[in-house]
């Protein structure tokens, strides 16, 4: 049993980190399938399903995820604190950050901490802390969103883990971006980007390098923008990563107005637009019109920038 363990969580690792999500999904699905002789209630159909669970969140499948952490729960909870069941309460954490029910996503990953808590895992304990500190940026609470970020940066370094530096680092340095720390925020941006490389992990190579566009405009740095967010922008294509996709399209609109370009800003825009009506992501969207209005007023034609829905963004 502890080498099938190995095995499922080897797999998982290679097609995480290798941004094969839909690979990784038609894995799972096909050995759970396979293994029709166990159990429902097998802790390794839990393990298989809670792996399931993590990619159809990455490739935001939101409701798939959300059943696959139930059937865990329905496994995992009634045996007592264990990894798995701490991992199923992140899941169910990171599900209903994106559900925006925060009071939801704030008890479960509570009660992932407590878990790994009991259990001494500090690697996990630090994820449990991450999530909270997501969540509290989600509830605008930031002196306490930035010390879980902080206390989790400072487990993962103390345990030797760099896959979770890669994470805390950005995370932490878009606060610092927030603070006017610019330099500070490069410095963590590159340091999570050089580890991202190393670990050939693409998925978060295209949020790093997006993100270092919010330190290079600010400083009018705009070929090092350009370059990052091209970059990015030709990740999220090749591993079918359509929301980082519409950021950084609007992220190249809204340089291209700060360069006087106007009709390149519209088309990227534009471009931006569709991926998030159809992904329904409603911040990517907001902060879409707010650059398709201030484009069609660069053209001269404030009639289509304060038409709706853009007049929503303008006139707040």
């Amino acid at each position: 049993i502890a080498i099938l363990k190995n095995c499922i969580e080897i797999l998982y690792q290679f097609y995480n980190i290798r941004s094969l999500f839909e690979e990784g999904i038609l894995l799972f699905q096909n050995a759970i399938q396979s293994a029709s002789f166990l159990s429902p209630f097998d802790p390794l159909i839990g393990m298989m399903t809670n792996r399931l669970g993590s990619l159809a969140l990455r490739l935001r499948r939101n409701e798939m995820a959300f059943q696959l952490y139930s059937r865990s729960l329905a496994i995992f909870e009634p045996n007592g604190a264990s990894s798995e069941l701490g991992l199923t309460y992140l899941g169910l954490g990171n599900f209903h950050l994106r559900s925006k029910d925060f009071s939801q996503a704030l008890c479960y990953t509570q009660q992932a901490l407590d878990c790994f808590q009991a259990l001494d895992e500090r690697n996990n304990v630090g994820t449990a802390l991450f999530l909270l500190g997501l969540i509290h940026e989600r509830l605008a609470n930031f002196p306490a969103a930035r010390k879980y970020l902080e206390d989790a940066l400072d487990i993962s370094r103390e345990v030797g883990d760099q896959r979770g530096m890669i994470l805390r680092l950005n995370q932490l340095a878009g606060h610092d971006c927030n603070n006017g720390d610019l330099e500070i925020a490069e410095v963590r941006y590159l340091e999570s980007l050089t580890l991202s490389r190393a670990f050939k992990d693409r998925f978060q190579q295209a949020i790093i390098l997006n993100n270092l566009a919010s330190v290079y405009h600010p400083r009018q740095e705009f070929e090092k923008e350009q370059t990052v967010l091209e970059e990015s922008l030709a990740i999220c294509r090749e591993i079918g990563d359509l929301d980082g996709e519409a950021i950084a399209l609007n992220n190249l609109g809204e340089l291209a107005i700060v360069q006087g370009e106007f009709k390149k800003a519209v088309d990227y825009s534009r471009a931006a637009l569709d991926i998030a009506l159809r992904l329904g992501e409603d911040w990517t969207i907001i902060a879409v019109y707010d650059i398709l209005g201030c484009a069609y007023l660069g053209l001269g034609d404030p009639e289509t920038a304060l038409a709706a829905p853009y007049s929503i963004v303008l006139t707040e």
